[in-house]
Formats: structure tokens, C-alpha cells, sequence
């Protein structure tokens, strides 16, 4: 049986992973829409009315850095919540290796964004790139291929 706190704990824990993972969608979009305008602008195509590479930039980097610190706040009040649930932080299961690998990628592109300025394109790729394998790999991969804790 499940306490109060274990409750409340795990659901804090759900809100904001799935919170991350949502702002993650949306810095996945706002890439989507950077590429295709950079591509209309490039073909000269004035049909498509986007508002500018750097907005669209800078709101990318603002949900992707919003996602990345709920999703750092779900990964740590899970680890205690397992803590308190199973009796350890950490049990090396395929879902929290997959994590924690799809959480490293958004950490060296926020890294590098803020050490090196990448921005534009290269940024918004890589952002999709990781975006892709959190989802296959986190969501979808790990979820049917390795059953876990994280299993009904």
C-alpha cells in the first residue's frame, strides 16, 4: 500500500517528467516552424508568414531550457521516490539509462549554447535529433523492448 507522501511524491514526479517532456514538444515545434521558414526565406517563398528566425530561435531555446529543468526536477523526485519505494536511487533499468542518456543530450546542447552561442540551425537540428531520441528511445522504444518499473 501506498503512503500519502509515496503518492504525492510519484505524482509530483509524473507532472513534471511529462511537464519536460511536453515544453520538449513544444521546443521540437518551434524547431520544426525555424527550419521551415529559414527554408521559405531562402527560396523566397513570401507565402509563408512565420515571425522571424530569431524569435523563433529564442522561443525555441526558452521551452527547451523550461522542459530541461522539469524534466531535471521529475528525474530527481523520482530517484527519491524510488528511494522511498524500492530502497534505492538507482537500479540501472533500461528506462532510467535511456533517460538519463536523452536528458545528457538536451545538457550538452544547452551547454554549448551557452558556452559556444550555438543558435540557428545547427542548434534547432540538434534539438530535433534529441527530441527524437528521447521520444523513441525514452518513450517508445524502452517502454515495449524492456519491461520495467516504469510497466503497468
Amino acid at each position: 500500500m501506498m503512503s500519502f507522501f509515496q503518492h504525492k511524491i510519484l505524482g509530483l514526479h509524473l507532472l513534471l517528467s511529462l511537464g519536460g517532456i511536453v515544453c520538449w514538444v513544444v521546443a521540437a515545434s518551434f524547431s520544426f516552424l525555424f527550419l521551415l521558414q529559414e527554408h521559405a526565406l531562402k527560396r523566397k517563398h513570401a507565402w509563408i508568414s512565420l515571425p522571424a528566425l530569431e524569435i523563433l530561435d529564442r522561443a525555441h531555446y526558452r521551452w527547451l531550457s523550461l522542459g530541461f529543468w522539469m524534466f531535471t526536477a521529475g528525474m530527481v523526485i523520482g530517484l527519491l521516490a524510488a528511494k522511498v519505494q524500492l530502497g534505492q536511487q538507482w537500479s540501472f533499468n533500461p528506462v532510467q539509462l535511456w533517460t538519463l542518456a536523452g536528458w545528457g543530450i538536451f545538457a550538452v546542447l544547452l551547454f554549448f549554447r551557452a558556452r559556444t552561442g550555438l543558435r540557428g540551425k545547427r542548434a534547432v537540428l540538434y534539438s530535433l535529433i534529441g527530441f527524437i531520441g528521447v521520444l523513441f528511445f525514452s518513450w517508445i522504444g524502452v517502454s515495449y523492448l524492456f519491461p520495467g518499473v516504469h510497466q503497468p
